[in-house]
């Protein structure tokens, strides 16, 4: 004991810029996000860096996302809470939610500032770290809530176990010269590429779903403490737009829950899936099924901008109650179960942004999920119950329950005429036996061989 002592009071001797490591490229992956770890966050951006994956932006020394062009000084601050989808995923500046929604108000006469405390990933319990080590400092006037999809993320650990690890080997300085000193002889970058994991059976969630609740409460009477208004954004996903509004899968709950804490709270709650619904033009809507397109953040933050500018602010304050919300927490028919019903947001990630027309308006179906994904239930718009899918076959228009996919044509074939019935060993190019009609090839017989009279015997000449 006393040895580790006196190692940890000669590594606290050692400066903290000699044991800077270099950071991941992000070479793999042109979608992961570059991030280093963090003791109160998990993880987090390396601070003041100005490329991003998919494009330029730029992260400040707290880890907010600015905006391209800032609104004018002393112009109300408004934070907007989220993960990726909120961060602004392959969007450069310009184009995410934030800088889009000061856009909006100042077309309806409003200027603010705005920034993001999102980053790729991000739960509500990391942004409530980043508002308490930096945010409420910033004295923001107005708080985007759109904390959902990591809460709801089933993985292999808890947010609340990360950080109370992540916390205590931080506070070590012989921790982090070992650290330093096993990396530099690996070759190894402390930074690692956030993406998505390898889908697994079961999972379970990065913040139950009490504990979700607990957090949105907590957000909330912090912001009422220090007297910042607040609204609630309900994101969603291809799915969800595509069924008009109905909202299943493992993410379900905490929309749900997201929308009854803040109504609860007296905190104006905004349906993403509405404002997605009720877009007429022909821009694509999402990247994948779940990240929206510049598009998609630009509606995202319209209805933001039309809730606020309806509800007065800000000349009038959107102060949350003050009073917890007594919402009931349902059981979590997800969390950790090896059977758990499917649409998981493993599903939702994949696909080429080309296909996903979210002409949804015109009831064009959205791709599926990512390759070696699970389909979820009810991911095949218009199937009925029995029908089967095969692999790399689409269901076809007036396909009926029990019908199978027809099969691609084969070089030669012709195609059939409508009421043609096909016989048992037809060849492309056969024509179907009229009724009556007799066959005339035999057994044995041999192509070029005509078929016996009756009573010839065998090998006598045919008749003439």
């Amino acid at each position: 004991m006393v040895a580790l002592v006196a190692l940890e009071g000669l590594a606290r001797l050692v400066p903290e810029s000699a044991l800077e490591r270099k950071t991941a490229t992000g070479q793999s992956s042109q979608q992961a996000a570059t991030m280093v770890p963090h003791p109160t966050r998990i993880f987090s951006f390396v601070p003041n860096t100005s490329t991003l994956p998919g494009g330029q932006g730029r992260i400040d020394a707290d880890g907010f996302r600015l905006p391209k062009v800032e609104g004018p000084a002393g112009a109300p601050l408004v934070i907007t809470l989220g993960d990726s989808s909120v961060f602004g995923h392959l969007m450069s500046d310009g184009d995410t939610l934030h800088e889009r929604l000061q856009v909006r108000l100042h077309e309806s006469g409003v200027a603010i500032n705005a920034l993001t405390a999102a980053q790729p990933g991000y739960s509500s319990m990391q942004e409530l770290a980043v508002m308490d080590e930096a945010g409420w400092a910033r004295k923001p006037a107005l708080l985007v809530v759109a904390t959902m999809w990591s809460d709801s993320h089933l993985d292999r650990y808890r947010d609340a176990d990360m950080v109370i690890k992540a916390a205590s080997a931080d506070k070590s300085a012989l921790y982090h010269l070992l650290r330093w000193a096993t990396d530099s002889a690996l070759g190894r970058a402390t930074a690692q590429q956030v993406s998505w994991p390898t889908p697994s059976d079961a999972g379970i969630r990065r913040v139950p779903l009490e504990q979700y609740k607990k957090n949105l409460d907590k957000i909330y009477t912090e912001a009422l403490e220090h007297g910042v208004s607040a609204i609630a954004l309900g994101l969603t996903h291809g799915g969800w737009v595509e069924a008009g509004n109905t909202e299943d899968g493992s993410s379900s709950p905490y929309i749900q829950m997201l929308r009854d804490v803040s109504k609860a709270r007296g905190v104006n709650y905004v349906e993403g899936t509405t404002a997605f619904m009720e877009y007429q033009g022909n821009e694509q809507l999402f990247l994948d099924n779940l990240h929206p397109t510049a598009t998609g953040q630009d509606l995202l933050a319209a209805a933001v901008a039309k809730s606020l500018i309806a509800a007065g602010w800000p000349n009038t304050p959107l102060l949350p109650s003050a009073q917890e919300s007594d919402v009931a927490v349902p059981e979590d028919a997800w969390d950790g179960k090896t059977s758990a019903p499917g649409n998981t947001m493993l599903e939702l990630v994949g696909g080429n942004p080309a296909e996903r027309t979210t002409a949804i308006r015109q009831g064009l179906p959205i791709a599926g999920p990512p390759a070696g994904a699970a389909p979820p239930q009810g991911s095949n718009p218009g199937m009925q119950p029995g029908m089967q899918t095969q692999s790399g076959m689409s269901m076809q228009p007036g396909m009926q329950p029990g019908m199978q996919p027809m099969q691609p044509m084969q070089p030669g074939m012709q195609p059939m005429q409508p009421g043609t019935p096909m016989q048992p060993g037809m060849q492309p190019g056969m024509q179907p036996m009229q009724p009556g009609m007799q066959p005339r090839m035999q057994p044995g017989m041999q192509p070029g061989m005509q078929p016996m009279q009756p009573g010839m015997p065998p090998g006598s000449p045919p008749a003439r």
